[in-house]
């Protein structure tokens, strides 16, 4: 299963579960004793899964990967993992790793506080997550995604794809507090890092086989799935984006080491535009957000799926950049090679038979209504108002991707 187990002191396993919900969280499955070392008798122990359906998994069949929160080191027959650069105001991480059974053992030294290691936690529960997804054709897109109820009454997925920069993050949170304003339902699902894949899809066996897909299960339909993690505010946007920004600018928090931005935990942003906070959805329409200077006027263009298709494949993005020690241990599918000009007709997909599971939640995402958005800076508000009008209009294709958020796993507790 697409999962990971964690083993900790019970305060602390609580905490980890609480910062990742709603997008990670625990199936409905019996917790199990911890029995791996005499020293963490009585730890708590739980399954962490992305929320919400990835695959058909029988959790019966515990996941691979085993996470240790502990305060005193472990055996001999673990080796430690070479430290990553910590976070700003962050203590050095001690990792240690056990290759043959899978397992990661995160020491957590005397003083160090409880946010501190459950940050650490959750970073490596995300990689460990993200790497799985992958390995079942999963593609990781730098995204915002968010969704809200249009003018017929139903809901509606939107993502918000493109670099750094690019102004999406100032898009989401314009959209989001108009939907406030309009009295729309809406619900942040990610901000700057989502993962697409395909329902029905399970992970490439050991034979180097691609993601198989289940035709009996509604294999096919894309999901957009969202991670915990801070939200970046760029201060010049502050302005631009009126009372959501004078919001902003109370609720978060400045970095020394980049003080041009402001940081927002999901749901203080999510308070500030009273939204929900949500951990997946089917996406409906994808917007292509580029925010330039005051001399260009704003305008929005209708994208074809080949211009959908080639804009994706330069925007995809590693599962995880900063625990890249963790590549050996996982088997990811090799990539059909990309289609070439002459096997694409203009305003076509690639060819359906390519056997990647990347090029099909590609090709799934090229099918839907996806708008080129460009506008100055200074009109991201009225940039929004125009984009929700648009979204209103736009005839988005039914089924499995038509509506609401993808309900996450009922925690047994």
């Amino acid at each position: 299963m697409i999962g990971v187990r964690v083993m900790a002191p019970p305060a602390l396993a609580a905490a980890l579960t609480r910062d990742c919900s709603p997008w990670v969280t625990m199936p409905p499955a019996p917790r199990t004793s911890a029995t791996v070392d005499p020293g963490i008798a009585g730890f708590d122990s739980r399954v962490l899964v992305p929320s919400g359906s990835v695959e058909d998994d029988d959790v019966s069949h515990g996941p691979e990967w085993t996470l240790i929160i502990a305060e005193s080191a472990p055996c001999d027959d673990w080796f430690p993992v070479p430290e990553t650069v910590p976070e700003d105001g962050e203590v050095p991480r001690v990792l240690y790793v056990h290759p043959t059974d899978r397992m990661l053992w995160l020491r957590q030294h005397p003083g160090t506080g409880d946010q501190q290691v459950v940050r650490s936690a959750m970073r490596l529960v995300r990689a460990l997550l993200r790497r799985q997804l992958q390995a079942a054709g999963a593609v990781f897109l730098p995204a915002a995604a968010l969704a809200f109820t249009v003018r017929t009454g139903s809901r509606r997925c939107i993502t918000l794809i493109g670099p750094s920069r690019s102004g999406k993050t100032s898009l989401l949170l314009a959209l989001l507090d108009l939907a406030r304003q309009c009295a729309r339902r809406a619900a942040l699902i990610s901000n700057d890092d989502s993962t697409f894949h395909l329902t029905g899809c399970r992970p490439a066996c050991q034979d180097h086989g691609a993601p198989a897909l289940d035709p009996t299960r509604g294999a096919g339909s894309v999901i957009c799935r969202g991670w915990p993690r801070g939200i970046e505010v760029r201060v010049d946007m502050i302005g631009p984006l009126g009372g959501a920004g004078r919001r902003v600018r109370s609720a978060g928090s400045t970095s020394t080491a980049t003080l041009g931005s402001i940081y927002l935990r999901p749901e203080s942003a999510a308070a500030i535009t009273e939204a929900d906070l949500a951990a997946a959805a089917h996406p409906n329409v994808l917007i292509f957000p580029s925010f330039t200077g005051p001399d260009r006027a704003g305008d929005i263009e209708l994208l074809t799926p080949r211009q959908v298709v080639e804009r994706l494949s330069g925007l995809q993005q590693l599962p995880d950049p900063i625990e890249r020690w963790l590549d050996p241990f996982f088997l990811i599918p090799a990539e059909a090679p990309p289609p070439t000009a002459a096997a694409t007709h203009p305003g076509t997909l690639p060819p359906a038979t390519a056997t990647s599971g990347a090029q099909r939640v590609v090709n799934a995402l090229a099918a839907l209504p996806a708008l080129q958005v460009r506008a100055p800076a200074s009109d991201v508000l009225a940039t929004a108002a125009a984009l929700i009008g648009r979204i209103d209009g736009l005839d988005a294709p039914h089924g499995p991707g038509t509506a609401d958020t993808v309900p996450p796993f009922k925690d047994p507790r």
